[in-house]
């Protein structure tokens, strides 16, 4: 249980954090989004824990209220293409690719860290929807750019799952094609290849749900 200062000082890091992320988000919301994040900071109650200040407390909570919004739309997705947007445009660095450098200096293995990217459960080839993401292995060793890689090799080595179970059954891949987001990492890709043994070919990385749907 954390003491009274420590409370203090952790509430004080949330509150100002949310309220730094809205003055940098603001500029890249539509008018909808805009009004639901300004109806939210009128809803503040007059009392401000005494850990923030009332402008970061009213931008905390419209930040929750964007939140929820965008939540029960089924738009959760929305906030990382905003907070994308805004390390790009601050940076002039995509977050995938400053994830990559991170990741590209662990070795292969993660030193023994081992991710399960079971989020959401897992289809093919476990077919288990209570299947759970797990780390394995962490330790004060482990460092940020560890973890990264350990969820690149975890989607790796579910891939590669998919192949073996795919080739027991007759069906063997010879060559593999890589479109979506996660093909827009070079590194990512390499380690696939690398997990697989096949060689990857990437046509295009950011027209997957498009060309897909115009093909149906």
């Amino acid at each position: 249980v954390l003491d009274e200062a420590s409370q203090y000082e952790t509430a004080r890091f949330d509150l100002s954090g949310g309220y730094a992320a809205m003055e940098r988000l603001l500029p890249l919301l539509t008018d909808e989004e805009a009004d639901v994040y300004r109806r939210g900071r009128n809803t503040a109650p007059h009392s401000v824990p005494r850990a923030a200040t009332r402008a970061q407390y009213q931008s905390a909570t419209g930040l929750e209220a964007l939140f929820g919004w965008l939540y029960l739309q089924g738009r959760l997705d929305r906030l990382n293409e905003l907070f994308e947007r805004m390390m790009k445009e601050e940076t002039g660095v995509s977050s995938l690719n400053q994830l990559n450098e991170i990741a590209e200096k662990v070795s292969p293995g993660c030193d023994g860290l081992v991710f399960l990217p079971y989020m959401a459960g897992e289809r093919s080839p476990i077919w288990n929807p209570y299947a759970k993401g797990v780390f394995c292995g962490l330790d004060f060793s482990k460092t940020k750019g560890h973890m990264v890689r350990a969820c690149m090799e975890g989607v790796a080595l579910s891939l590669r799952h998919n192949l073996e179970v795919a080739r027991e059954a007759g069906a063997e891949a010879k060559v593999l094609r890589a479109m979506g987001g996660s093909a827009n990492s070079l590194l990512w890709t390499q380690i696939k290849a690398d997990i697989t043994g096949k060689p990857i070919v990437v046509p295009a990385s950011d027209t997957a749900t498009t060309l897909g749907a115009a093909m149906l």
